[in-house]
């Protein structure tokens, strides 16, 4: 019998956010299966006024939420997910925008 070993990067994830304080927790979905394993989430963030996104240091972890803390109240962020495995990182979530309280 011929075993596939499934390859290439994972798909992308839907993400939800929930604004707080000073916060945003974001909750999303596992890709699609067919890739190798996920192994971890890359979590990114900026603020809508700025082109710069910035890598959420949340470390190495293959749960499906995280909470992005240290935000300015008042300020509109943009949020996106991709997921990581042995392939690389595959594509970005769609962005979801939150202001924190």
């Amino acid at each position: 019998s011929l075993t596939v070993k499934p390859t290439g990067v994972a798909g992308p994830v839907t993400v939800a956010a929930t604004a707080g304080l000073k916060k945003v927790t974001l909750s999303w979905t596992a890709p699609a299966a067919g890739a190798t394993a996920v192994t971890d989430y890359v979590v990114q963030y900026r603020k809508s006024t700025s082109a710069t996104w910035i890598t959420f240091a949340d470390g190495v972890r293959t749960t499906r939420t995280a909470t992005v803390t240290g935000l300015t109240s008042k300020v509109a962020y943009v949020f996106r997910v991709a997921a990581k495995n042995s392939a690389g990182i595959g594509p970005w979530s769609a962005t979801v925008a939150r202001i924190p309280t």
